[in-house]
């Protein structure tokens, strides 16, 4: 019996000395912060290196400097030519694209004149560029992008010089069994890209214009003479006493020159 009841307080005092492990541990645990969270539990955001790099990248393509941009003046053909200077200022190797653009004002809108050019350029580096262009009608401003992909990083804006006034004369009108060829010669340096030719019957040479023949627009390099050839149909010369030809600039819509000739039946 007496081991019995030493057993007993054994045990009661075990269980005692539990309990008390327990409140202490719960006890410290409500002390803590709620809510704290270890810094190793949190997640590193990391920037991957190629959006770092293409991040660069974008800051020195907006670094590079278009130091000039031309065009020809005057223009002696009409598929001309522009002229540009660009320069990397920076102190990497950079690779990009350029492209150009003219403003018609009919339009308003910008239109590339040529494809894109793949320029490579090294540290500091400046270096001339070129390309050929044919000028629209109503352009007005002539337009250089450096780009890569989609995105413009740089662009260079020039007003383009004023269209020549056209300085030509029809020479002559030869009459043909089939038709008729009119001698054009542009006495200017500058090329003519924007004048049309038509030509009209009359029965008097003083008198109104009796039906209009066919008409073409033309092209005159600076000086230089075409010749540009008219086809009208079977019978044209029927009732018709005289031939007149009119140049007309197809910009300001004017006649420049014109010449009456007679038609031999």
């Amino acid at each position: 019996m007496v081991y019995i009841r030493s057993f007993t307080k054994v045990m009661a005092v075990t269980v005692l000395i539990m309990f008390l492990l327990f409140g202490l541990t719960q006890t410290l645990l409500a002390q803590q912060p709620a809510g704290k969270i270890l810094k190793k539990d949190i997640p590193q955001t990391k920037t991957a290196p190629a959006a770092t790099r293409s991040v660069l990248t974008g800051k020195m393509l907006e670094n590079i400097k278009i130091t000039n941009l031309s065009v020809q003046d005057p223009q002696l053909n009409c598929i001309g030519e522009w002229n540009a200077v660009i320069v990397n200022p920076n102190n990497a190797d950079l690779t990009f694209a350029v492209e150009v653009y003219q403003f018609d004002t009919k339009s308003g809108q910008w239109h590339t004149v040529g494809p894109a050019q793949s320029v490579q350029l090294t540290q500091n580096e400046q270096k001339p560029l070129r390309g050929q262009w044919e000028r629209r009608m109503h352009a007005q401003k002539l337009k250089l992008s450096v780009k890569r992909a989609y995105t413009v990083y740089k662009e260079r804006e020039i007003t383009l010089p004023a269209l020549p006034s056209p300085n030509v004369e029809i020479t002559e009108i030869a009459i043909t069994d089939t038709g008729y060829r009119v001698h054009i010669t542009n006495k200017g340096t500058a090329a003519q890209c924007f004048l049309g030719r038509q030509c009209y019957k009359m029965a008097e040479q003083t008198g109104p214009t009796t039906g209009g023949l066919d008409g073409v627009p033309i092209k005159l390099p600076g000086s230089s003479t075409i010749v540009s050839n008219g086809h009208p149909s079977a019978g044209w010369k029927t009732g018709t006493n005289f031939i007149k030809c009119d140049i007309r600039n197809l910009a300001t819509d004017t006649v420049v020159t014109t010449k009456t000739v007679p038609v031999i039946q």
